[in-house]
């Protein structure tokens, strides 16, 4: 299991505003299900761009017998996508009004994300500077939008 977690306790603007959505919990699970859907955006452009999302490093190549072996087997060609069960298996796992922990479930994710053994590090789950950005977008829209404050 691998988790990453958007900590916003400096960010006074922005816990105001979560402060102000919380105050209706029917928006805050609106809320919070739109941005679930932002978070999965990510994620399923990481995979698309595998890896090299908004200036993220790109994964490393899968290895020439690796890539003959997938090929032999009519799977995917792309890095980290064998069944799709890993790219199908983010989610958010826990949120307040101060952060959001998201990540996989897949135990064999870690492996990939912090490399072992003869696995390359390729990180699936990582937050940019662009990312924190659209996600401060993302909030005080949503209060514009739907609070009208």
């Amino acid at each position: 299991m691998i988790r990453v977690q958007l900590n916003t306790r400096e960010w006074d603007v922005f816990n105001r505003q979560m402060t102000d959505i919380a105050r209706y919990p029917e928006k805050y699970r609106i809320f919070s299900t739109l941005a679930n859907m932002l978070l999965k955006t990510w994620w399923a452009e990481t995979f698309r761009k595998e890896g090299a999302r908004r200036g993220h490093q790109a994964w490393q190549a899968l290895s020439p017998d690796y890539a003959a072996w997938k090929m032999g087997q009519g799977k995917a060609k792309r890095i980290l996508q064998l069944s799709g069960d890993l790219l199908g298996s983010v989610e958010t796992q826990e949120s307040g009004l101060d952060y959001l922990v998201w990540g996989t479930q897949k135990f064999y994710a870690e492996y990939h994300q912090e490399g072992a053994g003869r696995l390359p590090v390729r990180e699936m789950i990582f937050i940019t500077a662009e990312d924190i950005s659209e996600m401060e977008e993302f909030v005080s829209n949503f209060i514009e939008n739907e609070l009208r404050i």
